[in-house]
């Protein structure tokens, strides 16, 4: 039925008769998938597709810049997070094809803005607890259960954990753990509460036993996991293709904070394929993100790529059953958090970045830290000012022109200018050769300057 329907859909949309540009910032595995998907397509309908390799770190502002210049792609490949952006900016175009019921539903909400979805979803990503069965023979449950592993586990060159504990992406499972909200009921980001100062607190008692190292970067959580001088970690479905074979793991749910009951959920993101809204091909690029997030083509990145499929059909796959990979993120995923979308978002990772470092070493307490947090985000995020009202300006404007004019009225002259100025063509005959100068070498260039800027 469903093959039945894409094929119909294929079929009833003209070709492009340039090839569609589709833009992502896939290396490895993912994009040879993405490759393979995009041929299929192409073998399918005949249409042909550019893929362009964008660096992540750059891909959204050129997306920002390029796409209203209409020199951008008619499908791009991006995380959700930014959803909100590129909806203000008008980047994105509503999602027309979507069918809700296809997707995991917390891969759709995430794709969610007032009512209107925009984007097909892909792949999911979150956090979820790597243990080396070798060293823990069950995985905890609770942080309690958690801490009493980590303190057999831990001694000097060894730790029971390891994880970033300074990005704040790992960082918020914990908060939401120790039943803290990131925003309030104005959807404004809030750092100075309880639940913030707690879990900060935690987290920081684990490096001062020494249960997890200081400084920990994604390569230093690498190098212990595999050298077996970490028993745990926490890290997306991304870490999986960086273990050595030769370990044996186990992927869990993170445990229940023992003190609020509460579980450690962690972000969901959402990778999908968005349809630019000044593409000039809107129904062949509609087809080309549905038909990259449905049937083979998902079966393409999930075999190859190794992604979380966020088709609900891809696990009915005798071979994406069997991957103990996707079947446990898909568990994990199903009970996290979507990132929030919003704009308010994109403000709240400097300020905790600077708090959590201002914890991990030393230069803050737990305590103070939600406060630093809050500081830098009225530094960084100043609302503007309400705009002045130009009227009195204008009406004191106007009356000095009519009092200047009334005065200079009164002390008008019945002599003509030239009997008023009888040596003003000879002082105009001296000005020309400066004036002429400043127009030429000061005016004309910065005129010009002005219009190519705009």
């Amino acid at each position: 039925m469903k093959a039945a329907l894409i094929g119909l859909l294929l079929a009833s949309t003209a070709l492009a008769e340039e090839p569609l540009k589709l833009w992502h910032a896939y290396r490895g595995a993912e994009e040879l998938a993405l490759q393979q998907a995009v041929d299929r397509y192409t073998k399918e309908t005949g249409q042909a597709v550019d893929l362009l390799a964008v660096p992540y770190d750059a891909f959204s502002s050129k997306l920002t810049s390029a796409i209203p210049h209409d020199a951008g792609p008619d499908v791009f490949i991006f995380a959700h997070e930014r959803l909100r952006q590129f909806h203000r900016m008008k980047v994105v175009a509503p999602s027309t094809l979507i069918d809700r019921a296809a997707y995991l539903a917390p891969a759709v909400n995430a794709l969610d803005v007032d009512g209107q979805l925009y984007g097909y979803p892909l792949s999911l990503k979150c956090l979820a607890l790597y243990v080396n069965t070798r060293l823990v023979a069950k995985a905890p449950t609770t942080t309690d259960e958690l801490e009493a592993q980590l303190a057999a586990f831990s001694k000097p060159g060894f730790f029971g954990l390891a994880y970033e504990a300074g990005d704040f992406y790992f960082h918020a499972p914990l908060l939401f753990g120790f039943g803290g909200q990131l925003f309030d009921a104005q959807g404004k980001a809030q750092f100075d509460t309880p639940a913030m100062a707690q879990s900060l607190a935690f987290v920081r008692s684990l490096q001062d036993r020494q249960f997890m190292p200081q400084e920990v970067s994604g390569a230093l959580v690498k190098s212990l996991f595999n050298d077996g001088h970490a028993a745990m970690t926490i890290s997306g479905p991304w870490f999986a293709g960086e273990i050595d074979p030769a370990i044996t793991y186990a992927i869990e749910p993170l445990p229940t904070v023992s003190a609020t009951g509460l579980p450690i959920s962690p972000f969901l993101g959402v990778e999908a394929a968005f349809v630019s809204s000044r593409s000039k091909h809107a129904e062949q690029a509609q087809a080309l993100a549905r038909f990259l997030s449905l049937g083979a083509a998902t079966l393409d990145r999930v075999k190859v790529g190794k992604q979380i499929p966020a088709e609900l059909a891809a696990y009915d796959d005798a071979v994406v059953q069997a991957d103990p990979l996707i079947s446990s993120f898909r568990a994990v995923a199903e009970k996290a958090t979507p990132t929030p979308n919003t704009v308010e978002m994109a403000k709240v990772w400097e300020p905790m970045k600077l708090a959590l470092r201002g914890v991990l070493q030393g230069t803050v307490s737990a305590k103070d830290a939600g406060a630093l947090a809050s500081r830098r985000y009225r530094a960084l995020n100043r609302e503007r000012p309400p705009d002045a009202d130009p009227r009195p300006w204008v009406g004191v404007g106007v009356v000095g022109a009519l009092v200047f004019g009334a005065w200079r009225w009164s002390k008008r002259s019945r002599r003509t200018f030239s009997q008023e100025y009888p040596d003003a063509a000879r002082g105009l005959a001296y000005v020309a050769p400066a004036a002429i100068g400043l127009l030429v070498l000061v005016l004309v260039p910065f005129t010009v300057g002005i219009s190519l800027s705009l």
